[in-house]
């Protein structure tokens, strides 16, 4: 199995929404939606978390094509270093 990072497109979303639908994912993630079964606000580039201009998401992909999911990143404010 290879995986690999790239940046997240429109087909993607669906499936980064279905992954928080699952009850142990949604009670491990750290930023949730006010309203987790809102898809528009779930999938939202980084749910408000991130300085604006800040975020990195890739999708992390699974044998070089399946979304698996996505990992993201942006600068903390105070340390101006990533997070």
């Amino acid at each position: 199995m290879v995986s690999l990072l790239r940046e997240v497109v429109d087909g993607d979303l669906d499936v980064f929404f279905a992954h928080q639908q699952e009850p142990e994912a949604f009670r491990m993630v750290a930023f949730t939606a006010k309203d987790p079964l809102d898809r528009d606000a779930s999938t939202s580039a980084g749910g408000g978390c991130a300085p604006a201009g800040t975020l990195t998401v890739r999708a992390v992909l699974v044998d070089g094509c399946r979304p698996a999911g996505h990992v993201a990143s942006w600068i903390d404010p105070q340390l101006g270093e990533p997070e």
